[in-house]
């Protein structure tokens, strides 16, 4: 997406809309075993850039994620979780390269956050331990 009309259009599109082609390549699928109700299990998705399928062209691009489910071994029809999000890609160098931007990153936290009397976050290198990478990950 090139404009802000097409990413505004993606925003308020169905949450069930197709938005690609499933990389369905050895090493994609993870097995996490059997989740009883109410049970969650942590996992990582890691694919590499040249996998993404992207014409590596600046702008924005969809990224999206399934969880399929099995039982007893046979595929359920459809996804059992779906998960998406809108990543940009823009290119840093040259004559006609975009000016730097200041760019603020909104992620789903699932802790508390303490704030002090100026409304600050409260205990910063928490945050920073938590959202820095862990040895031996790679970025996309």
């Amino acid at each position: 997406m090139r404009t802000t009309a097409e990413v505004t259009e993606a925003l308020q599109s169905a949450q069930d809309a197709y938005i690609g082609n499933r990389l369905a390549q050895v090493g994609q699928f993870s097995e996490v075993g059997d989740l009883k109700p109410g049970e969650s299990l942590r996992y990582e998705v890691r694919v590499k850039r040249s996998d993404l399928q992207i014409s590596g062209e600046a702008g924005v691009y969809w990224l999206g994620v399934q969880v399929l489910g099995t039982v007893d071994g046979v595929r359920e029809d459809g996804a059992d979780g779906r998960a998406r999000a809108l990543m940009t890609l823009i290119h840093g160098s040259g004559p006609d390269a975009p000016q730097p931007v200041r760019l603020s990153v909104v992620l789903p936290l699932r802790a508390q956050i303490a704030f002090d009397a100026t409304g600050r976050p409260a205990q910063p290198r928490r945050w920073e331990r938590a959202l820095s990478p862990r040895e031996g990950s790679a970025a996309c």
